[in-house]
């Protein structure tokens, strides 16, 4: 027979475990975040975009899409399937081997980065015009440059001209033909930062700062 007692012990063990998980991983983000953390890295995948390289970096700690100038040593250090050392310097971070280092100018993944400050995630919806000119477009992506005011939302600089990650699908369509759209900061889900569009929801996949002409 089981009694109330030991079904209520259960239920404990059970949130108890749950809990410590969450703080596990809790832990895991904190310590990938802290200036100065390493790690080594593999390079998933790499693809040139115009003057940039947009890499997906995974270690043990850490998983997220970087973006490198396609310049220096850093063709070298992100061929794909390459071992280097991801350390948290600078504003996103740098790989490097004995040889070189090469240091990152963009970020994709923005829902991650805005749940890294949790000051952010209360600032609710927001709302206003962005304006911008493709500069570079392949199969998947372009790029567009401009006007992105809620980029600071997740603590991007100057985003009075930054260049915009946007995916070329059918959501993404309109807003890149006419060069401006609604743009909205949103504080849950995967999407930070999106184009409003009559097709839909068009996701800012990712930042840039300006390198060279792309």
């Amino acid at each position: 027979m089981r009694t109330p007692w030991r079904g209520r012990a259960q239920r404990l063990l059970a949130l108890a475990g749950l809990l410590l998980a969450a703080c596990q991983a809790q832990r895991i983000v904190e310590q990938i975040a802290v200036p100065g953390t390493s790690e080594l890295v593999t390079v998933q995948s790499v693809t040139q975009r115009s003057v940039y390289l947009d890499a997906v970096l995974v270690g043990d700690r850490l998983s997220g899409r970087f973006f490198f100038p396609a310049a220096g040593d850093c063709p070298r250090l992100l061929a794909a399937q390459a071992s280097v050392r991801y350390r948290r310097v600078g504003p996103w971070g740098e790989v490097s081997d004995a040889d070189g280092h090469c240091e990152a100018v963009g970020i994709g993944g923005l829902g991650w980065w805005r749940d890294q400050n949790k000051k952010q995630r209360a600032l609710g919806k927001l709302r206003k015009p962005a304006r911008f000119q493709v500069v570079f477009s392949d199969e998947a992506y372009a790029l567009a440059r401009g006007d992105f005011p809620l980029a600071g939302a997740i603590y991007w600089p100057n985003s009075q001209d930054t260049i915009a990650l946007i995916p070329r699908n059918e959501a993404c369509r309109q807003p890149l033909e006419r060069g401006e759209a609604a743009m909205e900061y949103r504080t849950n889900g995967p999407e930070a930062l999106v184009l409003i569009s009559p097709d839909g929801i068009c996701e800012i996949e990712g930042f840039v700062q300006p390198v060279g002409r792309p």
